[in-house]
C-alpha cells in the first residue's frame, strides 16, 4: 500500500471549511506526492512520472470530507495500491481533464467554490472554470501549505535524516577543498557522497567561492585565502535538508571570524525564537532588529524558510500568513557583509516540538580551516 507520509484528511477537512472550498484540487508534482504518494518527483527511484507529466499529468482531488481521488497515468498505478478513495487511471492528457472534471463535480456539487494550487497547470485550469457545476476558481497555495508546514512523525524522521546525509556530505566534500579546486569539482563530489549515503537525489549543491556567484557555477578555482560555502541538501525519501558551513583555504582573516560569530549569535536567537504561536513575520522582524542592533546591513525578504517535500516550503518574511506551531521543521538562513570579510551566511535547521524548538543540524558554526 502506498500511502502519503503527512497527509491527514481531518484537517484537510478543517482547512478546506476555514477556506470555504468545496474542494481543493492538487496539479504539482511536490503537492501530488504530499497528498497521495504518488511517486512524482524527480527525486524518486524511477522518475518517469515525473518526466512524461506534460503528456500524462496527474492530479489529486480533495473533497470536503478530506477524501481524495487520484487521477494518474495508467502505466504507473498498474498493480499498485493507494491509501486514498479512489484512484482514476488515464491514458492521456485529455483523458486526465476529462477524469479531473468528473471527479470535481463528484466531488464538490453545483455553484461549487473549488481551490488550486499555484502551479496547477494552465491547460488543466483552462477546462475547470468552464465546468458547469464550478461557480468559482481561487488559485491559492496557502491552504495546502498551511497542511504541509506541520509535519508527522514519518516526516520529522526522513527530514532528520536527509540533514544527517547532508552533514556527512559536507564533511566529506570539506576534504577536498583547496587551492586549483573548482566549484563544479566540489559539486560533483557533493552529489556523488550523498547518493552513496542513501540519498534519493542532490536537492542543491550551491558552492560559493569568495565573491562567485554560486547559483549559476561556471568553474570559479580556489585560491588561498578564499572563504568557501558548502551549502548543501540531500532528498531522502521525498524529502529535503538545507544546511550552509563556510571553510576558509589556508589564511582567515579577522573580519570574516567577527562577522561569522555575529551571525552565530543572530542564527541561535533566532532559533530560540521559534515558539508556537509565533508569527512568521514575527521572527524577520526580530531578524531585523538583531541586525540593527549588531550594526550589520539587513536588505533580506527572508530570514529563513520552512523545510520539508521542498527545500523553502514558506519563507519567514515580513508579509508571510503562517505562524509557528509544534510540529514545525524550520530552517533559519542569514547573511552579512562587511569591508574585509566579503559575503558571510550561515543555515540552521530547527525543529519545533512540545513548545520550544531544537538545532538538528550538528555541526560546527564557526569557519573551518582547511
Amino acid at each position: 500500500m502506498i500511502r502519503s507520509a503527512g497527509y491527514s484528511k481531518s484537517r484537510a477537512k478543517e482547512v478546506l471549511t476555514e477556506n470555504k472550498l468545496d474542494a481543493y484540487v492538487v496539479g504539482s508534482p511536490e503537492n501530488v506526492f504530499y497528498v497521495s504518494g504518488f511517486p512524482i518527483r524527480h527525486s524518486s527511484a524511477n522518475p518517469a512520472p515525473y518526466v512524461l507529466e506534460n503528456q500524462y499529468p496527474a492530479f489529486c482531488v480533495i473533497d470536503r470530507e478530506g477524501e481524495v481521488t487520484l487521477v494518474a497515468w495508467m502505466a504507473a498505478l498498474r498493480d499498485r495500491e493507494f491509501d486514498v478513495k479512489e484512484t482514476v487511471p488515464t491514458i492521456d492528457a485529455g483523458g486526465a481533464i476529462e477524469e479531473l472534471l468528473s471527479a470535481v463535480s463528484a466531488a464538490s456539487g453545483s455553484n461549487a467554490a473549488v481551490g488550486v494550487d499555484r502551479r496547477f497547470p494552465a491547460f488543466a485550469y483552462s477546462s475547470l472554470i468552464q465546468e458547469p457545476k464550478v461557480g468559482r476558481v481561487v488559485v491559492d497555495e496557502n491552504p495546502i501549505l498551511k497542511l504541509r508546514l506541520k509535519k508527522s512523525a514519518e516526516e520529522k524522521s526522513r527530514i532528520l535524516k536527509g540533514t544527517d546525509i547532508t552533514e556527512r556530505a559536507i564533511e566529506s566534500a570539506a576534504k577536498i577543498i583547496k587551492e586549483g579546486v573548482s566549484d563544479l569539482d566540489i559539486i560533483l563530489a557533493s552529489k556523488r557522497v550523498m547518493m552513496e549515503l542513501g540519498a534519493d537525489a542532490c536537492d542543491h549543491a550551491t558552492i560559493p567561492i569568495g565573491d562567485s556567484n554560486p547559483e549559476i557555477p561556471d568553474g570559479r578555482v580556489i585560491k588561498r585565502g578564499d572563504v568557501v560555502g558548502l551549502d548543501l541538501g540531500a532528498i531522502f525519501s521525498g524529502y529535503s535538508s538545507d544546511t550552509h558551513r563556510k571553510f576558509a583555504v589556508g589564511d582567515l582573516n579577522r573580519a570574516s571570524v567577527e562577522m561569522q560569530t555575529k551571525l552565530i549569535e543572530l542564527v541561535t536567537k533566532c532559533g530560540h525564537r521559534l515558539r508556537p504561536g509565533q508569527k512568521f513575520s514575527d521572527i524577520y522582524d526580530y531578524a531585523a532588529s538583531l541586525y540593527e542592533e549588531a550594526g550589520i546591513s539587513f536588505v533580506f525578504p527572508n530570514v529563513g524558510h520552512s523545510i520539508g517535500i521542498q527545500t523553502e516550503e514558506a519563507n519567514l518574511s515580513y508579509d508571510s500568513p503562517f505562524e509557528i506551531h509544534d510540529d514545525m521543521v524550520i530552517n533559519v538562513e542569514l547573511y552579512g557583509a562587511s569591508e574585509g570579510a566579503g559575503f558571510m551566511g550561515l543555515e540552521d535547521t530547527f525543529l519545533v516540538e512540545s513548545g520550544t524548538s531544537r538545532r538538528v543540524t550538528k555541526l560546527p558554526q564557526e569557519i573551518t580551516v582547511v
